[in-house]
């Protein structure tokens, strides 16, 4: 049977069946980057609509969004420091974000059997061990490398000179994660990786473009001030807000975020799995694509009371924000 022709009504919008969509073209110089985030030559999004008019003002709007993406992610390749400086800090932001998100999957284990938790830690990180100590790397590991790598901005096909490195580091994060929540299991808080990558602080973010913090300056301190109080069940909520904010850039001005950057985050947590990190699909993919892939796949999403209470975590930093983060600012409260 033939496929559906595409119909094109010009300025990006486009029908197929009963169903409008925007389609865009990376540009050239763009597309090593969309392609590690599993996209090729073009965006092709359904505009949910049937309706003509509705559909027009929707492309236009996506259309703007998809423009101020291009132009942000040239305006982050242009700003990043030597590869190697980049990589590190990728690793290390992997490193934490394993150690959080993992706590979260094996706690009721942990609690439960201390002992079993650890020797499952064992079993999952055993390729990445083996990968290091023996040159010997799957295919799947160096999609997830490339994905972690996507999501970090700094896209590198397995190829690339680059890729080794990359591949080591991002390797060394998975392992080390998973030996200090094994040292958890067995009730050593106080354990710190050997690996001076992961015990080493990174470069704190000092760009300000004269409009205050960044983003990542701004989650660290949240963090450091508020995190101590947090159950584990608040800070599961917190890391995925702070994981689609550093997906914004964590060298974004805080005072740049807008309506649009916080309805594109609400839009991604409801298009979102529960489990993403867990599944095949999507884990190792940065938000906004573990987001589409969910879509796609028509997986379980999100209950609307869990991305409400994400979006309340969201709106009680960016109080913070207003409040404390930077008491230079002005109108800020100490």
């Amino acid at each position: 049977m033939a496929s559906t022709p595409w119909k094109s009504f010009g300025n990006r919008l486009f029908k197929r069946g009963n169903a409008f969509f925007i389609r865009v073209r990376i540009p050239r110089d763009l597309q090593a980057l969309y392609a590690a985030m599993g996209r090729r030559s073009e965006i092709c999004e359904t505009l949910k609509t049937g309706d003509r008019r509705e559909a027009e003002r929707r492309c236009r709007r996506r259309g703007t969004e998809i423009d101020q993406e291009f132009a942000r992610h040239r305006r982050e390749r242009a700003s990043q420091g030597p590869t190697s400086r980049r990589l590190d800090l990728i690793a290390q932001r992997l490193y934490r974000e394993e150690v959080t998100d993992q706590a979260v999957a094996f706690h009721d284990q942990m609690m439960r059997d201390p002992e079993e938790a650890e020797e499952a830690l064992g079993i999952a990180v055993e390729p990445w061990i083996e990968g290091l100590e023996e040159g010997a790397w799957s295919r799947k590991q160096n999609e997830i490398v490339a994905a972690a790598l996507a999501a970090g901005r700094a896209p590198l096909s397995p190829g690339a000179p680059e890729f080794p490195e990359a591949r080591d580091k991002i390797a060394r994060a998975f392992v080390w994660a998973n030996r200090t929540l094994a040292s958890h299991a067995r009730g050593e808080r106080g354990f710190t990786p050997p690996d001076p990558l992961f015990t080493e602080p990174a470069a704190p973010s000092t760009t300000r473009n004269g409009n205050g913090i960044t983003l990542g300056d701004l989650i660290a301190r949240y963090e450091a001030d508020k995190g101590r109080a947090w159950s584990g069940k608040t800070r599961a909520g917190y890391v995925l807000i702070f994981r689609a904010l550093r997906e914004l850039g964590e060298h974004t001005p805080v005072a740049s975020i807008d309506r649009e950057d916080c309805r594109r985050v609400r839009q991604v947590l409801e298009d979102l799995a529960p489990n993403y990190t867990q599944l095949p699909a999507t884990r190792g993919r940065s938000m906004g694509e573990a987001a589409r892939i969910s879509r796609e796949l028509d997986l379980p999403r999100r209950k609307p009371e869990s991305v409400n209470s994400s979006i309340n975590n969201l709106a009680a930093l960016m109080n913070y924000a207003e409040r404390r983060a930077d008491p230079e600012e002005p109108g800020a409260r100490p």
